[in-house]
This record gives C-alpha cells, sequence and structure tokens, in this order.
C-alpha cells in the first residue's frame, strides 16, 4: 500500500494547521509459534501504521493508528487538529525538526536472505528445533516462535523531504521447561538481529537445553558479600533500564537524571567507555536517520569514565540552544518522539579472553545468568533491583553449582565505578546494549538466611 506523504502534508495545512508531520511504517511480517513441543500457528500479515502530529501555532496535537486508506488519514489529521485546537500553549516549542536527511554512512540492516524467507522455510526450521529440544526426554518447549519482518519506513515534515528507509528484522525465542530427578527447571532465550543467522539458531537452541537442565539443579543459598559476574544478557537489560533513561536530555530537563551536572565528571570507572554508535551492522538500533528524520551520528557518551553528553532529540536540543544527537525515538508511530540509544557499546580496556580468566580469582560470587524484576531498578538513584532466578556459584575461582533465589541490590554507579573489576570477551549486543560479560566486587547477595 502506497501513500503519498507530500499530499498528507498538504491536506494537514489546507485543514488549518501551521506545520504537519508524518511518520509511517508498513510492516511485513512471517510469524510461527510453538506450544508444547507442537507448531502451534502461523501468521502472514501486512499492517500499515502512521502517526501523525500537527502545530496550530504553539498548540500541538497528535493522533494515529493502523490504517489501509487515504480516508484513515485524512480522519487522522481531523482527530490531531481537534486535538491541537483544545491543547495548552507549549511556549517551548521550536516547531518540527527543520534538519531532515540521512547520515553519510548507511548501516547495513535489510538482508535480502531474510526478506525472501517463506513461511515454508520458518516451519521447518522451528520444527528442527523442535526435534533437537525433543531428543532430550527430560526437556519440554513451553513456547517458543520465529519471526521475519520487512519494515519500510517514511518520515516527512513541513520543513523538507521525504525519507524513506527499509530493514529486515529475524527473531528466535523459546522458552524450556525440565523436568529431573533434582528438581524442575524453566529457561528462556532469545535473539533479534536485522539478518537470519542460521548457526545463531541452532545455537541458541543448545544453549537452552544446556541451560534448562541446569536450572532443575539449581538451589538456594546463604546471604553473602562477594563478587557479581553479569552475562551479556543481564547486563544489557540492567544497563538497559538504569543507563539509557539517565542519559536522556529530556530526562535531565525533568530532573530525573542522576548524571545532572555530571558533564566532563568522572562518573565510571576510567577504564570504560560507552558510544551510542547507530551505524552497527545488523542491529536492530541501527540507522542512517532518527524517528523524527535527523541524521544520526556515533557519539562518546562516557570516555575513560567521564561522562561527555546527554542524548538529544529535537524539542529538548533547541530548550539548550543545541542541536539534536540523532537520538529521537518512538515506541510507535504515532507516540511523542524522546531521546533514547541507538546501540550503546561498551568498551573495556583490559578485557580477559574468558570468562574463566574473569573469575580465576574469585573467592565467591555469582554468575547470573537471568534475573526478574530488573525492569524494577531505579534509573533516577541508579538503584538495582534483581532477583536472580539462575545463575552459578562461584567458589574459588571456578563454578561451583547452579544456584537461584538470591535479590541484588546495588547502584550501577558503584557496580561501573570503585568496585569494578573487569570484563571478558565476547561482547554481544541484546536489545540497543553491546556488552562484554562484567565483574564488579564487594556486591550483597540477599539469600535464604
Amino acid at each position: 500500500m502506497e501513500f503519498d506523504l507530500e499530499k498528507i502534508l498538504q491536506l494537514g495545512q489546507k485543514k488549518g494547521a501551521s506545520e504537519v508531520e508524518v511518520y509511517l511504517t508498513n510492516t511485513i511480517a512471517n510469524e510461527i509459534t510453538a506450544k508444547k513441543n507442537s507448531i502451534d500457528q502461523a501468521v502472514l500479515e501486512e499492517v500499515t501504521r502512521i502517526g501523525v502530529r500537527v502545530a496550530l501555532g504553539k498548540k500541538i496535537g497528535a493522533a494515529g493508528g493502523v490504517i489501509s486508506s487515504f480516508r484513515d488519514v485524512e480522519k487522522l489529521l481531523e482527530r490531531a487538529i481537534s486535538i491541537a485546537k483544545t491543547a495548552q500553549e507549549d511556549k517551548d516549542w521550536p516547531g518540527f525538526n527543520p534538519k531532515i536527511g540521512k547520515a553519510s554512512t548507511e548501516p547495513d540492516i535489510y538482508d535480502k536472505k531474510t526478506a525472501e524467507l517463506t513461511p515454508e522455510e520458518l516451519v521447518k526450521l522451528l520444527q528442527d528445533q523442535i526435534g533437537v529440544i525433543t531428543s532430550h526426554e527430560n526437556v519440554l518447549l513451553a513456547e517458543g516462535g520465529i519471526a521475519s519482518r520487512i519494515v519500510y519506513s517514511y518520515y516527512a515534515n513541513t520543513n523538507g523531504e521525504v525519507l524513506d528507509g527499509r530493514a529486515t528484522v529475524f527473531g528466535y525465542m523459546l522458552e524450556l521447561k525440565s523436568k529431573t530427578a533434582e528438581g524442575e527447571g524453566t529457561f528462556y532465550d532469545y535473539f533479534y538481529k536485522a539478518r537470519f543467522v542460521p548457526e545463531k539458531v541452532d545455537e541458541t537452541t543448545k544453549n537452552a537445553v544446556e541451560m534448562v537442565l541446569k536450572a532443575a539443579e539449581a538451589k538456594p543459598v546463604e546471604t553473602f558479600k562477594g563478587d557479581l559476574i553479569l552475562l551479556q544478557d543481564e547486563a544489557s537489560s540492567i544497563l538497559d533500564v538504569l543507563i539509557s533513561p539517565a542519559i536522556s536530555a529530556e530526562q535531565a530537563q525533568q530532573g530525573r537524571s542522576p548524571l545532572i551536572g555530571k558533564l566532563d565528571e568522572k562518573v565510571l570507572n576510567e577504564r570504560i567507555t560507552i558510544v551510542d554508535d547507530p551505524f552497527l551492522p545488523w542491529e536492530l538500533g541501527s540507522s542512517s536517520w532518527d524517528d523524527e528524520g535527523h541524521p544520526t551520528s556515533r557519539k562518546l557518551v562516557f570516555e575513560n569514565g567521564v561522562f561527555k553528553t546527554f542524548l538529544y532529540d529535537h524539542y529538548t536540543a533547541s530548550r539548550e540552544g543545541k542541536e539534536s544527537t540523532g537520538n529521537a525515538s518512538r515506541r510507535s508511530p504515532w507516540s511523542k518522539p524522546s531521546p533514547a540509544p541507538t546501540n550503546l557499546v561498551l568498551t573495556i580496556k583490559g578485557l580477559q579472553k574468558n570468562i574463566d580468566e574473569l573469575i580465576s580469582d574469585v573467592e565467591r560470587g555469582v554468575i547470573v545468568v537471568r534475573t526478574i524484576g530488573s525492569w524494577m531498578s531505579n534509573p533516577v538513584s541508579g538503584q538495582i533491583n534483581a532477583t536472580v532466578s539462575f545463575g552459578f556459584l562461584v567458589e574459588n575461582g571456578s563454578v561451583s553449582r547452579p544456584m537461584k533465589g538470591v535479590v541484588v541490590t546495588d547502584n550501577i554507579y558503584e557496580v561501573l565505578g570503585d568496585r569494578f573489576v573487569g570484563a571478558s570477551e565476547p561482547v554481544e549486543c541484546r536489545g540497543h546494549v553491546c556488552t562484554p560479560i562484567l565483574r564488579a566486587r564487594d556486591v550483597t547477595f540477599s539469600g535464604k538466611g
């Protein structure tokens, strides 16, 4: 389905808007799901979503949804204008982004092989993984799924040209359950990239089977203080919850960032550098333009532990007389944009070669594989709150046994600050954070006694 964005802009102005913005996505998706060791359903769908924002002077209105005709768009424009008429004026409104364009670097985010995957191929792929899982009599695929998508994106406002882009997405997730003489276990794993990687599917299944059998052996431990070893999944999740909001200019302007007043100050360990990089190949955060049409750029957020910059969209940048850093992000095409990272990449000086080297001198600690509740951590204070649902106890430099049930409460700026010990390869990207395995000392694990 094709829509003329310039025609939509003109119609919005004809209906009385002084400015108009349009963000549209068209997604073609193949999704295969499974439950209890069997294929559950296969769905092929195409959905067009649109968001329109209008300005009447300094009054703003927005509307959006799934559309199937130009009449749907016209109704949304009318709704947005109606909302704007009753809205309060925003004294800080700078107008829509005036710098529309793409960065000179175009990251690899469209994969022809992924785009051409058929439902039959995806069903066969998932059936093969179910075969691997069911070859272990103590393991059950509770639920899982494989999906491929092509996403076409379009942006325009009344300040300039129409932008367009395309990307592919391949995803695989599974939740396994095990029942052995030792007990019962649950483990989930997943990966999402902009391209299909067959060996990564096999690796994910193999790892999940291995982990769910060990999860059945996991037992609680008593309260103790020791070393925290965060595997990439949980390190990425915790950093996304705590660091991503803290570096948002919007959160800082609302007084909700612990980094307020700390520009050019040492905040993290001097061995840690964090870059926001929108040009990484095959990562979901990569793009040459952000969600309000501004060119993206690679930027240092922390350099050798020193905080260097907040991330801005056009609105937050204009409030400080600055230019957007190209970090406008929307949860949906009709959401208000706000600053967010593209891909946060942690670089650690003195990276160990593997986890065995990293833990070789640990007297006692926990390798955290999975947590629950980490989303309840507090980005305003930097406080980590997470329960380790599955991990490994480390004693005298080696893995002792599977464990679960301890609560970690600490501060991310201390964990990555004075108490940071080191990290080890490999660096992996999950979501919007790319990180190695991380280690910190003197962390309290609250257990059963």
